[in-house]
Parts: C-alpha cells; structure tokens; sequence
C-alpha cells in the first residue's frame, strides 16, 4: 500500500489527532506533546505545522514543525525549537525517509533558508547529520537505595550525606506562579554570570499554566535561612522526569544545594512509577558538566541532529555573532536589562 505525507496547518483537530498518535508511539517524550507545541506557540508566535503519514485513511505516523521568521535569520524550520529532542512519532513501522523526503519538498517550495531537524533522518538527499550533544539518562526502580548506590561515591554520595547530614537546607516542591517568580529571579543571576541570553519571563508564566498546573511538572526550591539559593524545572510525561531547567547561586554552592535538589527529584521519581530520569542534551564541549551527569549512574548517548539548507553555515555565524556581542555585555548590566534582552532576542538568537 502506498504510503503518503501531507503537510497541515496546527489546529485543535490536528493537535488531537496528533495527541492520538503520540499514545501509540514508543518513543514518545514531552516535548512531541501538543501541550508543549501550544506553549512555544504562545510564548514566541511560531507557527506550527504537523507533518503526518497516511495509508488510505488511516494517520500512521508524523512529526511537528515550527516556522521561525525574523530579519537576522530569515524563514527557518525547526523541530522543535527550545526542545532537547523531538523525533517522529509511528504506529508502528519506520517510514522516515518518507517525513524527510516531504520535509525537504517543503523547503524547497517555500525558499526555507535553513531547516534543522531534532532527530536524525538518514538516507535523504541534501540533509546533513551532525551530533549535537550528548544525552544521559538514569534508570530508575522503586528501589531507592539501589539507584543511589550506581552514583558515584566522592562526586555524588558523599556529597548528597554530606548534606543530609547537615540539615542546614530545606527543600520545597511547588508548581504556583510563585515558585516559578522566585526561580525566575535566579535564573536572571544565572544567566548573567554564564553571559547568556535568559528565556522571557512569559514563557515560564505559560510553563506554569498549560504544563505545571495540569500535572506535568514541578519547581525545586533549595532554601538557607528562608532565602532561596537554587531552583530547578522538572517536566514529567510518559514515566520520565526531566531535567530541564536550574539556576543557583555561587556563593552558597559550598552546601551542595543543587545536589539534594536533583537526589529529591530523583527520589521522588522512584517513589512514583517513573522509569527515566533525563538529564537533557549536554554541549560536546562542556566536559565539566558531561562528568557531573554521568556520576549519578546515567547511560550517555550521542545526539544526532539534521541539518538543510543553502545558508546553514551563514545564519548560523550571523547568530553566533549576535550572541557574542550580547554575551559581552551582559555580565555589568543590571538584572532589569538582562530581563529586557530576553524579552526582546532570545526567540531570534536562541532557538
């Protein structure tokens, strides 16, 4: 039978069918799920599309696009922006190729300038595969002692009874608007002092609202002397947490606060049914935090990403540059700017 790709416009019928296929899929993760797709809409105006596979009538399989226009980068494709993964979603068998295929007519026709895949689509013509980090995930068992034990002992164990016995940290878990407030405010500090561009605030204010209030999702609050001194996202979906957003702050790293944050999210996963802890895609170049996340007993996978387009390398040094000169400054500006330049280029520079 032949198999057929469509390309159609993200609409509430789309996103069900969508939710629908994603229910029989193996490799389903939060961020292929509509609820995600409807919060980057909001939060950045993208314009998203599904691309499906049918046979005769019946949907079998697909995978979500966004469209990002601006005048730095010109008409992009993305699946997904702001997202560690996003592969294609089947019923059953694997037709790939096929997605690719009618992704790259898409391009074409529409003059995409650059379109970058959150996956690894091999076998299509003019599509380049590159690894874009790593992933590391650890198993988890209703067995909690037996999880800790896969840690290592100096980097991690000790530290986490280091803590514990200490009692000096209290932790919270929450998922109100002012949990999210009071992350947010760290995440201000964290960003400047890593001279990187901080997400809008809106974004997490949605976060909160489509994701953390209907049960996918939490905040860690790590508090000294009633002041908070770290905080973490977790997002949770098809027996997964993940880690996917932290902020801290130096001066009190001394007590290992990041360390009873992730161990209580870790606990807390083992505690209710959940399989994986994903650490989320870690840069190739930061080895540093590479050996951080595979001392917590984690198995460490290549990520493969695909790349096309005409003026890949040439959007791709025009937005470095931008980020360079931005980074630059960041450091002595005040917390208000460095709030106003996520505001205004974090959805045209770091996607």
């Amino acid at each position: 039978m032949n198999i057929n790709a469509d390309i159609l416009k993200w609409t509430k019928n789309v996103s069900s069918t969508w939710d629908v296929l994603i229910e029989l899929s193996y490799n389903k993760c939060i961020f292929n799920t509509s609820k995600w797709i409807d919060l980057l809409y909001e939060a950045y105006h993208f314009e998203p599309s599904l691309v499906i596979l049918h046979r005769n009538n019946e949907v079998i399989g697909g995978v979500p696009i966004m469209k990002l226009k601006n005048n730095l980068s010109g008409l992009r494709i993305v699946s997904l922006p702001f997202s560690d993964k996003c592969d294609p979603m089947f019923k059953g068998e694997h037709e790939i190729k096929i997605i690719g295929e009618a992704l790259r007519k898409y391009q074409v026709d529409n003059r995409v300038s650059k379109m970058e895949l959150r996956s690894e689509y091999s076998d299509v013509a003019d599509f380049q595969i590159f690894s874009a980090g790593y992933t590391h995930i650890t198993r988890l068992t209703n067995n909690v002692e037996e999880v800790f034990q896969r840690f290592k002992k100096t980097q991690i164990q000790q530290r986490i009874l280091k803590v514990k016995k200490e009692s000096v940290l209290e932790i919270e878990k929450k998922t109100d608007q002012e949990a999210l407030r009071t992350f947010y405010r760290l995440h201000l500090h964290t960003r400047r002092r890593i001279r990187a561009i901080p997400q809008p605030w809106k974004f997490f204010q949605l976060l909160g609202e489509k994701l953390l209030s209907k049960g996918y999702g939490f905040v860690e609050l790590v508090k000294f002397n009633n002041t908070t001194i770290a905080a973490a996202i977790f997002l949770t979906a098809y027996n997964t947490i993940t880690y996917k957003y932290s902020a801290s702050l130096p001066i009190y790293w001394k007590y290992h606060p990041n360390h009873l944050m992730l161990w209580d999210a870790i606990q807390y996963g083992c505690k209710n049914g959940y399989k994986k802890f994903d650490w989320g895609r870690t840069n190739l170049m930061d080895e540093a935090l590479r050996q951080f996340k595979l001392g917590w007993g984690s198995e460490e996978h290549i990520q493969n990403y695909t790349k096309s387009g005409t003026k890949v390398d040439l959007i791709e040094r025009r937005i470095a540059f931008f980020r360079f000169i931005i980074s630059r400054m960041l450091p002595i500006l005040p917390l208000s700017f460095i709030r106003l330049t996520g505001k205004i280029f974090y959805n045209k520079l770091g996607y």
